[in-house]
């Protein structure tokens, strides 16, 4: 992997959070048959200053935002930005994070798929492919694990970009309230946009 050299970099949109949470270590250990370094059970597609979108059996599609992800994640975890993107990929990295949001669960992991619910890292495979960027070649979305995402990690077409995380969220710190108030208004934003799509 890329090591990063600008830690000045901005949290990006289409940037991928790796992480293993509390009483989920299990599953990052079932996944060694696919992955044998895999250490991750839960991926998450940022939408830029520290705003996530994820899908969780509990919420569906949806988003987050730092701190409320600080509270369950394990040490350890890790951010990649696929190298040489153009601003125009990450603006169409953006959109995409938007489209999926409000879907259901898909229950049935590594099973099946389809275009009404999905699971983490089958949502991230989902956002990669909308956006026209190759994420993982000839993996079908459905059959994307965080295991197959913790392999192009340790792999040489990936940027680690953790140290602009770790310093992002620091000064997300220093004005919490602040964020929050953006992190809420930018959510409701999108959710009447997709309202306002739905309507039309």
């Amino acid at each position: 992997m890329h090591n990063e050299t600008d830690e000045t970099t901005l949290m990006m949109p289409g940037d991928i959070f790796l992480m293993c949470g509390e009483g989920s270590e299990w599953l990052a250990t079932l996944q060694k048959f696919i992955y044998k370094k895999a250490k991750s059970s839960h991926v998450m597609v940022s939408m830029g200053d520290g705003a996530f979108v994820h899908a969780t059996p509990d919420g569906g599609v949806h988003f987050t935002a730092y701190p409320s992800i600080n509270k369950s994640v394990k040490d350890g975890w890790r951010v990649i930005r696929k190298a040489g993107l153009t601003q125009e990929d990450f603006e169409q990295l953006q959109r995409a994070t938007m489209f999926y949001a409000g879907q259901a669960y898909n229950y049935k992991f590594f099973l099946t798929g389809d275009d009404a619910s999905s699971f983490c890292s089958e949502l991230t495979a989902k956002i990669y492919s909308l956006a026209n960027i190759e994420l993982i070649p000839e993996r079908e979305p459905s059959k994307t694990t965080p295991a197959h995402l913790d392999e192009i990690a340790d792999g040489n077409e990936w940027e680690d970009v953790t140290n602009t995380y770790i310093n992002g969220f620091a000064s997300i710190d220093t004005t919490p309230e602040t964020y929050a108030i953006g992190h809420s208004c930018f959510f409701a934003l999108i959710r009447k946009r997709q309202i306002m799509l739905k309507m039309t």
